[in-house]
């Protein structure tokens, strides 16, 4: 589509254009310094072009000489001293699903009654924003788009309600923002952080820098071989640096497993944190090797399918079967690619060592591992990299001090123990029941568990108002606890405890029978000490076993 007036010229600052992607490219060329050459190989992955089609974009506004708080900051400490006279102003794009003319827009602003009406429609059919920085080469700035339908087994949790006024109309957009690199005051793992500190902020009320900010508190206290401005990328300490900074405390956990991978992703996502993987990008034709940071604000996990992929350690105990397993997906900001990026797991691919080498195995073949697919790189639509994770770099709040890994530790120990009597015992509703566990693990807090409580249909009332009436910490571990398909317990940990204690203080019943036999073999293990670690379940349901049965003494 040929635009017919001149953008720039105009004296309006909101203009209604229909839309179609290239004059979407026509307003990037017009309200940035970017060339036409360096546009179409920056969207020649056509993950733009796909992912509006996706959200079913039919309008979109024009918003001119618009002020980004996270630029300007930028801009007053980097590009104002830049002798070339780069423009501290932005313009923002607005993208509806609805067909919007400028007759209609116009009467929205000045007919109350008609504003009224339509409020809740325009609303409906927003599809969030962009912002576009006057810039020669990065000029994706802050972002703030509708995820991919909530449909089909995908779950962005890590999202948040984000606040938009144009013209004065308010709206929102449930997302996480991001906004791509541009090499000078933030690498691929500032705009990362500044994502994952957008989810943060939200949740623990801290202050969310500029990238130029975080970029600072990262480099301050390390020397480093090269100038912290223009930046060109940050190492895992000085990412922790920047979560430190923000008074935040950041858990490292390393990325070889899958399984463990995709559990940990799973346990922190669910309580809303926004999770930062370090990956290492494999070219596939040249073995090129690049290190690079995600922000994962989502997922597709279903339930409903059967779990294919265990956890085990070597030469102990039995299959572990954990339902964030069923993760075939993630959803991430790629500052290189775009926001909801998607990632696929399941794939197997060659490593590359640190001298460049195809690593290979004792008998000479090559070492293949887990991987996920990237669209990092495309060339002429095809898929050339892929990605091994390395890395996940979680920021929890300083009261969390039990981390999952304990937490797992406790429940895979049980699990072990549990499996291993019912085979001793000569009852087969025992061994069936204890052939179909799966456990599902995450960290929630008070609120959120309370109010699953009250929207649970199967819990008695009186459980109901004893749950709801108990008090509990402000954050919590849940263990979800599967035979076969059938939830029939929940175990509640606190997250804010310490380890040497009982942490454990809380059961969700769904299957009396099932709780009541758990209890009487955690009393069994207990008191002959056929156990010699100190499993905080065992000691919890057997304290529980006691006191029923010295009730039922009295």
């Amino acid at each position: 589509m040929t635009l017919d007036i001149d953008l720039k010229a105009s004296d309006k600052n909101f203009i209604i254009l229909p839309y179609d992607f290239e004059t979407l490219k026509s307003v990037f060329l017009t309200f940035s310094q970017i060339n036409t050459n360096y546009l179409e190989q920056k969207l020649d992955n056509n993950f733009y072009k796909d992912y509006l089609q996706t959200l079913n974009v039919k309008t979109f506004v024009v918003e001119k000489q618009y002020i980004d708080k996270d630029f300007l900051n930028d801009y007053a400490s980097y590009y104002v001293k830049c002798f070339h006279p780069y423009e501290r102003f932005c313009t923002r794009l607005h993208f509806f699903s609805c067909e919007i003319t400028e007759e209609n827009f116009n009467s929205l602003l000045t007919d109350f009654q008609l504003f009224k009406e339509n409020h809740q429609k325009l609303q409906d059919n927003y599809l969030g924003y962009m912002v576009i920085k006057n810039l020669p080469q990065s000029i994706i700035g802050k972002t703030c788009l509708k995820s991919y339908p909530k449909d089909d087994n995908r779950y962005f949790p890590a999202t948040v309600k984000h606040k938009v006024h144009l013209a004065g109309i308010p709206l929102y957009i449930e997302t996480l923002p991001f906004q791509e690199q541009d090499s000078v005051v933030a690498a691929c793992a500032t705009s990362s952080l500044w994502s994952m500190f957008y989810g943060t902020g939200e949740l623990f009320h801290h202050s969310i820098p500029s990238p130029y900010e975080i970029t600072k508190a990262a480099t301050q206290d390390f020397p480093v071989s090269n100038r912290a401005f223009p930046n060109h990328g940050l190492s895992l300490e000085m990412m922790a640096k920047a979560i430190n900074k923000v008074g935040l405390e950041p858990l490292c956990i390393n990325a070889d497993s899958e399984v463990l991978t995709k559990a940990t992703i799973y346990a922190y996502l669910k309580a809303h944190l926004p999770v930062m993987m370090g990956i290492k990008l494999i070219n596939r034709i040249t073995n090129r090797v690049d290190m690079h940071a995600v922000t994962i604000v989502g997922y597709n996990f279903d339930e409903n399918k059967k779990i294919d992929c265990v956890y085990q350690q070597p030469h102990e105990g039995y299959p572990f079967n954990l339902r964030a397993s069923n993760i075939s997906k993630i959803y991430v900001h790629d500052d290189q690619v775009g926001p909801f990026a998607k990632m696929e797991f399941g794939k197997i691919g060659f490593d590359i060592d640190k001298y460049g080498k195809v690593m290979k195995n004792e008998d000479g073949s090559t070492y293949e591992r887990w991987i996920l697919t990237t669209s990092y790189g495309m060339e002429n639509g095809r898929k050339i990299y892929h990605a091994i994770p390395k890395a996940l770099l979680i920021p929890t709040y300083h009261k969390i001090r039990i981390p999952f890994e304990s937490i797992l530790r406790q429940v895979y120990e049980f699990n072990h123990l549990f499996v291993d009597f019912s085979n001793f015992l000569n009852n087969e509703h025992v061994k069936k029941m204890a052939s179909g566990f799966s456990w599902e693990i995450f960290l929630t807090d008070i609120n959120e568990f309370k109010y699953s409580i009250i929207s649970d249909e199967i819990l008695s009332k009186d459980e109901k108002l004893r749950l709801t009436n108990s008090r509990y910490p402000r954050f919590l571990w849940r263990v979800k606890v599967y035979s076969f398909a059938e939830n029939i317990f929940d175990l509640i940990f606190d997250a804010t405890d310490i380890e040497q204690n009982e942490y454990m203080k809380e059961t969700v019943v769904y299957n009396h029978e099932a709780m009541e036999m758990m209890q009487q073999f955690s009393l069994l293990y207990y008191e002959r000490g056929m156990t010699q670690t100190r499993n905080k379940i065992i000691n919890s349901l057997s304290a529980k076993a006691k006191n029923i049965e010295l009730s039922r003494t009295i």
